[in-house]
This record gives structure tokens, C-alpha cells and sequence, in this order.
């Protein structure tokens, strides 16, 4: 049995360019066999097709071991990319949630 949940703060953008360095420490943090991977978006600048695709799989990896990924606080422009493609109704994403303006 592994760590109930771990926390993985991202500091590089979830694109093409950037997706080796979060494979590799994601992959050292699956090691860990988490019930929970917590995945800290507030420095993360943007997601591109590469990184929801790359969201996406682990989403589908961790679910077939009967664990859950999550996203945390993701930066406004990253939010919008999750709610465009509709990530968000599949993976919970929490914290930092857009203010409603007053009427």
C-alpha cells in the first residue's frame, strides 16, 4: 500500500516543450503508488493539446489502479483551457475558482 496523497507542485507550463521534465516527476511520484496525486497548477502559464492529452492518460492510468488525479488551483488562463475542453467535468479541479463579479 502506498502514500495516501501526495501533492505535486508544477512549475512548468503542461506543453510539448515542458512535458518530459512533469513525466519525470510524475513518474517518481507514482513510485510512491499515491491514492491521491494532487497536481499544483498555480505556476503552471499554459496547457496546450499535448499536456490535456498527456492529463487525460494519467487520469485513465491512475482510475485502472483505482486512484484518483486531481488538479489544484490552476492559474485563470489554464482554468479556461480545462472548462474549454471540458477536463474539468472529468478530473476535480479545486481552489482559485474565478470570482463571481457583482450585479
Amino acid at each position: 500500500m502506498g502514500i495516501p496523497v501526495i501533492e505535486l507542485r508544477v512549475a512548468e507550463s503542461f506543453t510539448g516543450a515542458g512535458l518530459s521534465s512533469i513525466r519525470e516527476s510524475v513518474a517518481e511520484v507514482l513510485a510512491l503508488e499515491p491514492s491521491v496525486l494532487t497536481l499544483d497548477l498555480r505556476d503552471c502559464a499554459s496547457v496546450d493539446a499535448a499536456g490535456i492529452a498527456y492529463l487525460l492518460d494519467l487520469h485513465r492510468r491512475m482510475r485502472r489502479e483505482g486512484n484518483r488525479l486531481e488538479l489544484q488551483h490552476p492559474t485563470p488562463r489554464v482554468r479556461r483551457v480545462l472548462q474549454h475542453v471540458r477536463l474539468d467535468r472529468i478530473l476535480p479541479v479545486h481552489g482559485d475558482q474565478p470570482e463571481l463579479s457583482a450585479l
